[in-house]
């Protein structure tokens, strides 16, 4: 004997409860597509008044997100986010060190662009170097003797005349 609150789904056959068609699964996906029907019968009636709404709406939403990607991709925010990410210090304290450097190199003395010199190590920010200046330094992994020995070897070359190959 049937129970007579227990009914089967019209769809599936599940059991659903009295007074619904369909059990939850396919009672929640039959409204689903109920409302995509009724979307599209209202788009296709009211076609003209929706894209007249959308083009009315169109010059303030380009301009929020025109704004919205200047924020994104403004050099100056980039470059603060930047220093403070890489190195620990604010564009105040990048422009206070290229003051007190007076624009150069603190190593060649040149003036060029600045990039930041840190050691590897602590992560302590020793002062602001031009780019050649950076990488020579780095590629001699802050070793002083092997940067002493380049000297050496660049000031005998020097003063035995620079010559190509070997004799």
């Amino acid at each position: 004997m049937k129970c007579m609150n227990v009914r089967s789904c019209t769809k599936c056959g599940d059991e659903r409860r009295k007074g619904t068609k369909y059990c939850d699964p396919c009672g929640a996906e039959s409204k689903r597509l109920a409302k995509r029907e009724w979307l599209r019968n209202y788009h296709a009636a009211n076609r003209d008044q929706i894209n007249a709404e959308r083009r009315a709406d169109y010059p303030r939403i380009k301009a929020k997100r025109l704004s919205q990607a200047k924020e994104r991709y403004d050099p100056g925010v980039q470059r603060a986010k930047d220093l403070d990410r890489r190195y620990g210090i604010t564009v105040e304290d990048y422009n206070r060190m290229c003051d007190e450097q007076e624009g150069l190199c603190a190593a060649c003395q040149h003036e060029r662009t600045l990039v930041v010199d840190h050691d590897h190590e602590t992560g302590v920010v020793r002062g602001l170097l031009c780019q050649p200046c950076n990488l020579a330094l780095g590629a001699c992994e802050d070793d002083l003797d092997r940067l002493e020995g380049l000297i050496t070897y660049l000031a005998l070359s020097q003063e035995h005349g620079a010559t190509k190959g070997l004799s």
